[in-house]
């Protein structure tokens, strides 16, 4: 293997050592910082990704396989948990439990990495864990000393709080030339205020890093510019971990090209240069690199800022598919391009059967999304919906959870869902989601159940949460929960959060306009509205827009607000086209001009947007755009409905009932109003239980009434209450 000359030698790392411990104590941030030597390595890593290997194979695969040797059947397992979407994580977990009831050489590294998936999955099976740690220490594997020190120190697997224990471990870490033990081992020391321990231990983890280095290969260089992204064990330094991605590239690496790409599209380490940026992401491509593959067709998606392009995307994502028909990731990204392209490049039907396809290739992501999909279908592909919800939770999705439980709390009927609702939305509470979080907080505040609701609001602000900073400033300062702050301190965190989130500021600016904390304060909801604005959020382009147009906490700019309502419906902001059409029908930029808002909603609507279809619909049936408009309502409030709008749903029961662009029908009143009940609309149990006790339109039936009524009031009076 090439040999590289390091930048400094063991023996100066121990003189520094030496010398910072004469002048005493020094931070971490003192020690030097670990740079690629200026060196030539070569083509070491134009071989570092392993051929591909069949599923079929793999799945017969067993430890006297002569089509798949062990090591491949490892890898695979390997890349499989490192990046879920790559291939299927059940096969994966399968191959390291055949591995690690064999006798081959890779038994110790599958136990290991079968004992660091269930810490994290599986963390019930505390004994079977420490167990399978236990034993690839045995057979060597230095790394299973480092999880079972992590394990002692913090109090996980069933095992009490050690750190003695944990030092031991960190110590046979070391012994075993992997650096991370010394890392820990300083980690401790400063907590315990040994700063002149700690620094013996970072000293010696360097040292450690640089002899490896002089034999490096092409994973040590990648490992390298791990260690200072992550920041786990060393400060964390983009900058620096860019350095290393550039040695690792010059010496073939395809994934360095396409972390770097990463990098300079999100400006993480290096200045955003979306030209250089799709230059590596293309070079890494060529080198066969399928997850360049994919980051190029989210690029040209829009999901890293810009406009979309959306045709190149779908190109790119079906070259992915095309170049690996069973990879997982990008039979997922292209189901999402097609579900989610504009109206004229849409095809639902080919996004559900390539997430079919990610399902069946074992993308546990595609559970959810597909499930979500399904769940605005009709009543039997929202139970199918449901089902691949359920089946995602239950592979340790935590969204799917948060989706899941959303949508019982929405659509519950019965005691049983919402009861289902609450225990998914806890479990991914529980795995540290904040949607969920902040979804259990926002009920339990609605019931008044505010000191259950503080717990949640503090996860979530301990994420960052802006909304959850103002809820626990208004719970503390109305005495409801104590934050262990004041509610001034708490709003400058709202403030600070709102900086790399500007939605904060959206949230911020709405609790000023109500008076949450004193009287209403419009001309400050203005200026947050704005902050937001000039941020490009799109709620609050189409805030700011709104105060403009009308006056609202600022002197009246129509052109202007006119312009933050259009660039906000341009970043995709789906009421902002609703808003600008009810502005041009009032007049607020000029002279009323419904003709223009009329073809405003059409095309919003035709490309999917539900508010415009109904916002059409209300329009035409009060014949805001000319002579009431029976038909063209109806036909808005169908569009509408399909897409499980229940307001338009009820609209059409009415319509029915009134013979308002149809035949009156009572019976076809009855079928519409069941839709929107079925979708747990309380108002339309109501009506359904007067409908079947007085026989109007339908038979009567005093089971139907009696059942629709006691579903209306159980909803009312429970939906949000804990079980």
């Amino acid at each position: 293997m090439k040999r590289v000359r390091q930048g400094f030698s063991a023996i100066s790392l121990a003189a520094l050592a030496m010398t910072s411990l004469e002048a005493g104590a020094i931070d971490a941030t003192d020690l030097p910082v670990l740079r690629p030597p200026a060196a030539d390595y070569g083509s070491i890593c134009n071989a570092e990704k392993a051929p591909a290997t069949s599923s079929a194979d793999l799945a017969a695969w067993s430890p006297k396989s002569t089509a798949v040797s062990t090591t491949e059947a490892h890898a695979y397992a390997r890349e499989v948990l490192s990046e879920p979407e790559s291939g299927d994580t059940e096969l994966a977990l399968a191959l390291l439990r055949k591995l690690a009831s064999s006798a081959s050489r890779e038994r110790a590294a599958a136990l290991y990495d079968l004992a660091s998936y269930d810490l994290t999955h599986e963390p019930a099976e505390s004994a079977v864990i420490v167990e399978r740690l236990r034993e690839s220490l045995a057979l060597g594997y230095g790394r299973a000393a480092l999880m079972l020190g992590q394990i002692h120190e913090r109090g996980l697997a069933g095992q009490p709080k050690d750190p003695d224990k944990a030092r031991l471990f960190y110590k046979l870490t070391v012994q075993s030339k992997i650096e991370d033990g010394a890392l820990k081992l300083a980690q401790l020391a400063r907590s315990a205020g040994q700063q002149d321990e700690a620094v013996r231990w970072l000293v010696l983890a360097q040292q450690m890093m640089a002899f490896r280095l002089a034999d490096a290969d092409c994973s040590q260089l990648l490992q390298m510019a791990k260690l200072y992204t992550d920041g786990a064990l060393l400060p964390r330094a983009p900058s620096i971990a860019a350095e290393w991605l550039e040695a690792a590239r010059k010496a073939g690496s395809a994934k360095a090209s396409r972390l770097l790409g990463q990098m300079l599209l999100t400006g993480d380490g290096l200045p955003r240069d979306r030209v250089r940026a799709l230059a590596m992401l293309e070079e890494a491509a060529a080198a066969g690199d399928l997850s360049a593959r994919l980051v190029l067709g989210r690029f040209y998606r829009g999901d890293f800022g810009g406009a979309p392009d959306w045709p190149q995307a779908i190109a790119t994502f079906k070259d992915a598919t095309d170049a690996a028909p069973n990879y997982p990731g990008a039979l997922l990204e292209f189901g999402r391009t097609l579900r989610d392209s504009p109206a004229e490049l849409r095809d639902l039907e080919a996004a559900a059967n390539m997430l079919r396809r990610a399902i069946d290739a074992g993308s546990v992501l595609a559970l959810r999304e597909l499930g979500g999909m399904l769940l605005l279908g009709d009543a039997d592909a929202a139970a199918e919906g449901l089902r691949l919800l359920t089946a995602g939770a239950n592979r340790d999705d935590p969204a799917a959870a948060v989706i899941l439980g959303r949508w019982l709390l929405d659509h519950s009927r019965e005691a049983g869902d919402r009861a289902a609702a609450w225990k998914w939305l806890r479990m991914a509470a529980a795995s540290g989601n904040v949607g969920a979080a902040k979804t259990l907080a926002r009920s339990l505040t609605a019931q008044g159940e505010f000191a259950a609701a503080g717990p949640y609001w503090r996860q979530a602000a301990d994420h960052g949460d802006a909304e959850a900073f103002v809820e626990l400033a208004a719970l503390q300062q109305e005495g409801r929960f104590d934050a262990g702050r004041g509610a001034d301190e708490l709003l400058g965190d709202a403030m600070a959060a709102s900086e790399a989130n500007p939605f904060g500021f959206v949230v911020l600016a709405r609790a000023l306009r109500d008076g949450r904390f004193g009287e209403p304060d419009r001309g400050a909801a203005y200026a947050l509205f704005r902050r937001a604005a000039e941020k490009g959020e799109p709620i609050g382009l189409r805030e700011a827009g709104v105060a403009l147009a009308t006056g609202d906490g600022v002197g009246r700019a129509p052109a202007e607000g006119r312009l933050l309502l259009e660039a906000a419906a341009d970043r995709g902001d789906f009421m902002a086209p609703v808003l600008l059409a009810r502005g041009l029908v009032a007049g607020w930029f000029g002279e009323p001009a419904p003709n223009d808002a009329q073809s405003l909603l059409e095309r919003a609507a035709s490309e999917g947007s539900t508010p415009a279809a109904l916002e059409l619909a209300g329009f035409h049936s009060r014949g805001a755009f000319g002579p009431i408009g029976e038909g063209e309502a109806v036909e808005w409030w169908r569009v509408a409905a399909a897409a499980g709008e229940v307001e338009a749903m009820r609209s059409l029961a009415n319509a029915y009932a009134l013979g308002f662009g149809v035949p009156a029908d009572l019976r076809h009143a009855a079928d519409w109003l069941e839709r929107a009940a079925a979708l747990g609309d309380r108002e339309s149990m109501y009506r359904l239980a007067y409908i079947y006790d007085a026989g109007v339109g339908v038979d009567a039936d005093p089971t139907k009434a009696d059942h629709w009524m006691r579903s209306a009031t159980s909803t009312t009076a429970s939906l949000n209450r804990l079980p």
